[in-house]
């Protein structure tokens, strides 16, 4: 299969989260090309980003950016007990906001999908908090944010990744409310970590750790999780190549030893 086909089967099978493409399109670079062996690639990658970035902005879909004191909103806000302890920049990714009308029944069947997507496994390894759940792998933590059915803009919302704080601001009702603003529990790695708005549904925040390392927290000041209790297993396609090597040998020996012990089966 060339690599285009690749590309195209990634985009079809998960053209619902940009960052699963994009986690296909550069594990399809690091297997079957050189890419990574050039220093001067990572320079080349954000400049085609900055590229459609200004494409986007001046069709209108790129949300205006805060004033410079991206800390204070002038409103009425639901302050959260932790403050924004950097004032660098964000690193967004706004996604085209979706502009289909709903009736009221389907409103009211999206808002019960929302919930459960939100109830269900967006905990994994973390915990579910007032406005947000998250959950965590050994070097992600996916951060899924409420949102009401009448956010449907990017627009709507203003995201800051900085490497020790988190801050997401929603426009509800002309107001700007806080759903997260806090130090994160470690540092994370600003540039390979994206949100994407799911319109009337949530916001998906991915951020990539600094150190692989369990969280017992997201936002410093929360309730603790016993990370004691985590998952600590790892899927197969996570672990380098070598290491995927050793695990297939170690399963096919498992699987002939279980074999020559009970050869009927």
């Amino acid at each position: 299969m060339s690599s285009e086909e690749l590309l195209r089967e990634a985009l079809a099978k998960e053209h619902h989260s940009t960052v699963a493409f994009l986690d296909a399109a550069f594990r399809m670079l690091r297997e079957s090309s050189d890419f990574y062996s050039c220093s001067d690639n990572r320079a080349i990658v954000m400049k085609l980003m900055e590229k459609y970035a200004s494409q986007q902005s001046v069709s209108g879909d790129k949300p205006k950016p805060l004033p410079k004191a991206a800390n204070r909103v002038e409103s009425n806000l639901e302050a959260l007990p932790c403050a924004v302890h950097s004032t660098s920049r964000a690193v967004p990714s706004t996604p085209k906001a979706s502009s289909v009308r709903s009736s009221s029944s389907s409103l009211s069947n999206r808002v019960s999908i929302n919930e459960l997507i939100i109830n269900q496994h967006d905990n994994y390894n973390g915990a579910s908090c007032q406005n947000y759940s998250w959950s965590q792998t050994l070097t992600e933590i996916d951060v899924m944010v409420k949102i009401p059915e009448t956010v449907t803009s990017s627009n709507h919302v203003r995201v800051f990744i900085r490497p020790t704080d988190l801050t997401v601001v929603v426009n509800v009702g002309g107001n700007w409310v806080y759903k997260v603003n806090g130090r994160l529990c470690y540092p994370i790695r600003t540039a390979n970590s994206v949100w994407t708005l799911h319109p009337g549904s949530h916001i998906h925040i991915s951020l990539e750790k600094e150190r692989d390392r369990w969280w017992n927290v997201l936002i410093s000041g929360e309730e603790q999780i016993d990370v004691g209790k985590v998952d600590r297993s790892v899927r197969l396609e996570d672990l380098t190549e070598e290491a995927q090597a050793i695990v297939k040998k170690l399963a096919y020996e498992e699987y002939v030893k279980n074999k020559l012990r009970f050869p009927q089966q």
